[in-house]
């Protein structure tokens, strides 16, 4: 669990997030039809309408492909009224709750994949892959 700082912009056409951690800032920004990270334009992989504390909201599961380092690589799962609510690094498969007092019980069936997003294209699915057995014979 990241702690950070989190502050909300709105505009007419676009909502923007910034989260101030220690050494760094991140930005997430959400216009009517794009969603951005840190200024780069994000690829949506899914959308689900969830049930939170008794209000729907749309998560988003998005990819962040960073072209310059591929350990930078991440899930992000986003909601347009509570930004940042989730994310997955896809090289260390480290998992980070953002507001965790408003979606705990939201970060939990993301981790263990009880929602069914559609699979990225980065995604290893270890559940999924077959082992074969090897006898040492």
């Amino acid at each position: 669990m990241f702690t950070s700082k989190k502050t909300s912009i709105d505009q007419s056409k676009e909502k923007t997030f910034i989260y101030e951690f220690d050494k760094h800032i991140d930005t997430i920004r959400f216009t009517n039809s794009n969603l951005y990270f840190n200024s780069k334009l994000l690829k949506i992989i899914d959308q689900k309408k969830i049930s939170s504390k008794g209000e729907s909201i749309t998560v988003y599961k998005c990819l962040y492909h960073d072209t310059k380092d591929y350990r930078s690589d991440k899930h992000l799962y986003l909601d347009r009224k509570g930004g940042l609510l989730f994310l997955e690094n896809l090289f260390t498969g480290e998992m980070y709750e953002f507001d965790t007092n408003e979606y705990g019980s939201i970060h939990k069936k993301i981790a263990l994949k009880k929602f069914s997003f559609q699979d990225g294209p980065f995604e290893l699915q270890y559940g999924k892959r077959d082992y074969i057995e090897i006898n040492p014979n």
